[in-house]
């Protein structure tokens, strides 16, 4: 039983560590806040995300009750479309150069 436990354990954290750095658990922050924030929970961050984040970038993070892999998924898919919508790929271009 230990052995599943502390296998469950650490997927659990692979999990967390591959979701930390993906798009969609990414905000801008001032530098310093960013540091401060990065262990508090998600109450404290959201908060202060609604205070210093960049309008418009984060703003719907405050709706959500529970910031968790299902969150962090769906907003990646939310700011990729939007990404793609900006930087658009040339028409015509061709994929191997």
């Amino acid at each position: 039983m230990a052995a599943a436990e502390s296998r469950a354990g650490q997927a659990f954290a692979e999990q967390r560590d591959r979701l930390k750095h993906t798009l969609g658990n990414l905000t801008l922050l001032a530098g310093s806040l960013n540091p401060a924030l990065s262990r508090s929970p998600w109450e404290v961050k959201k908060a202060e995300l609604l205070r210093y984040s960049q309008p418009g970038l984060s703003r719907e993070l405050h709706e959500l009750e529970d910031w968790a892999e299902r969150e962090i998924l769906a907003r990646g898919e939310v700011l990729a479309e939007v990404a793609c919508g900006v930087w658009r790929y040339p028409v015509g271009a061709s994929e191997a150069s």
